[in-house]
Formats: C-alpha cells, sequence, structure tokens
C-alpha cells in the first residue's frame, strides 16, 4: 500500500531478529519491494490478495508462528477476527482507526495524532500503544544524531517519495539551486540517515518519512500527498519541529522557495524545531514494542 507500511514493518523485524525471533514476511507477488526485503535477510512468502486470510492463516501454521503482524488499510474487522479465531497472537499496525471493531491483541498507532478514542470498539483485552514514542525506526538509524542544527543554512534534502513526485522533487531542485543552495533529492534507495545527517531543513511528503526527520532532528517543510498525510502534517507543526504548505497539488513553487529561504536564514528557528524534533521521536520505539510483546508470552 505504500513504502512507509513497509518500512516500518522492517524496522520491527529487524528489531525482532534481533531479539532471537525468526522473522517471515508474507506479501503479494509483484509489490515491488521484494528485493529491499531479501537485501535484509528476511524470508519471504507470498500470497493471492483473494485469499489473503486463509492463506496468512496457513503460511503462520507452517512456520509455527505465535505473532501475526498486519499493517495495511485494506485489512478490516473481520480479517482481525479470522486471525485471532485462527489462535495467533495479533499485532495490528493502524493509523487512524478505520475499522469497526478490533479483535487484535495489540494496536499500535505510532502517529503524532494517536487517540484513544479512535480505537473505542475493541476487545477487553486489546492493549493500544499510541504516539510518537513508538515510532518505528529502522536500524540504519540506530545511532543518534550528532548534528545540532547549526549546519551551514545552505543544505536542503528533498524527500517526496514515489515515481509519480519525480518531476515536482526535479522542479524544486533546480529552483532552490537558482539560489546557490545546496540540494540533494532522496531516491528510494538512498542512505537517508547520512542524508538527514547532511540536511539543514528537507522537503518532505508528510509520510512515514517525517518521524525519521524528526528523529534526526532536522526542521521539515511539509507537502500533503493523501489524505492520511493531513493530520501527521498537522501534528508536526504543532509539536513545533515542521512547517505545514497544505496539499502538494495546490502548493506553488514559489511559496516552497520562500519557506526555504525563511527557515536556513534563521539558525535558531531551526535549531528550536530540531530540539522539538528530538523531544517527540527518541528512537527507542522499536524496543518499546517488543517488550510489549514479551508481556503477551
Amino acid at each position: 500500500m505504500g513504502s512507509g507500511h513497509v518500512m516500518r514493518c522492517l524496522a520491527l523485524a529487524q528489531g525482532a531478529r534481533d531479539a532471537g525471533y525468526h522473522v517471515v514476511f508474507l506479501m503479494g507477488e509483484g509489490e515491488g519491494i521484494e528485493e529491499r526485503v531479501k537485501r535484509e535477510g528476511f524470508e519471504i512468502a507470498f500470497i493471492t490478495k483473494k485469499k489473503d486470510a486463509q492463506e496468512t492463516i496457513d503460511t503462520a501454521k507452517t512456520h509455527h508462528a505465535i505473532w501475526v503482524v498486519v499493517d495495511g488499510y485494506q485489512f478490516d474487522s473481520a480479517y482481525q477476527k479470522k486471525i485471532k479465531d485462527a489462535g495467533f497472537k495479533l499485532l495490528f499496525i493502524d493509523d487512524y482507526g478505520h475499522c469497526d471493531h478490533y479483535d487484535a491483541d495489540i494496536v499500535l498507532n505510532q502517529n503524532v495524532y494517536a487517540s484513544e478514542d479512535l480505537y473505542a470498539s475493541r476487545e477487553p483485552y486489546t492493549k493500544l500503544l499510541l504516539g510518537t514514542q513508538y515510532v518505528l525506526l529502522r536500524a540504519e538509524f540506530s545511532t543518534p544524531p550528532l548534528r545540532e542544527g547549526k549546519g551551514s543554512g545552505q543544505n536542503t534534502l528533498i524527500t517526496l517519495g514515489g515515481f509519480s513526485q519525480k518531476k515536482l522533487s526535479s522542479k524544486i531542485q533546480q529552483s532552490l539551486q537558482k539560489d546557490h543552495l545546496e540540494v540533494r533529492v532522496a531516491s528510494g534507495d538512498a542512505d537517508m540517515p547520512s542524508l538527514m545527517q547532511w540536511a539543514d531543513i528537507a522537503v518532505s511528503a508528510g509520510g512515514t518519512t517525517t518521524y525519521e526527520l524528526a528523529y534526526m532532528g532536522v526542521p521539515a517543510v511539509l507537502l500533503v500527498r493523501a489524505d492520511n498525510q493531513k493530520a501527521v502534517a498537522e501534528g508536526m507543526v504543532k509539536a513545533g519541529c515542521a512547517v505545514n504548505l497544505g496539499n502538494v497539488e495546490d502548493v506553488k513553487i514559489e511559496e516552497i522557495m520562500r519557506e526555504v529561504d525563511a527557515l536556513l536564514s534563521d539558525v535558531e528557528r531551526r535549531k528550536q524545531m530540531s530540539d522539538a524534533g528530538r523531544k517527540i521521536v527518541d528512537g527507542n520505539g522499536v524496543f518499546r514494542l517488543l517488550d510489549a510483546l514479551k508481556s503477551f508470552s
């Protein structure tokens, strides 16, 4: 459904493997993410989407799984119940309370806007893990950031993600370079921690990358690419670590340039935004989640 879902599952998988778990990724064929998962050394099994729940159950039984982790907006209440009725413990990663009812053992919402009100209809045993203290960061982010938010005031990272945004990324890059700024555009296989270490600020989509930027102390100028990113962008502004320019389709290049210039020229403001980001994302979300999984053993 999107690279953000994959990246946070990958972060959990890395931590789980280090903690002694055996991890299997289950996905539809042709999702375009297999190579990244394989590079990390994880086993992959494939399913057909029409029989998703039953094939998930069958595969989990084959691997003697205890936990099934589900992440995606297509998974509903009925899906949860089937997994639970089959005897598995279920971790349901959720962003906006899209299900009518929650049967999962644990519901994780790592977003800045997460609220218990989103999960009013749930089983008595369902444990809620809510907020940015549970942000799942990949292993490459395990080393705490060294930057102090006082860089050259010239370095701008563009990370909008997705093939459809390449044209916009290029246009922003060209415009900023005319201002004699140093600009880099993140590609799909980029070393994101290194790019974020280099950057003074970032122009970013309002998805999972927003939390990585916060952890790395990089002030962000956010562009909303999808409806589910709107609340993230608004929440990060409220937390003090980002500026939200709104829907990407409505934003003019001139507006982006104006906000970038304003931020790069204000060292103190960038420092405050950097500190605010680190305050809400401390990098220990995977460990907190693994502790919660262990508590069900």
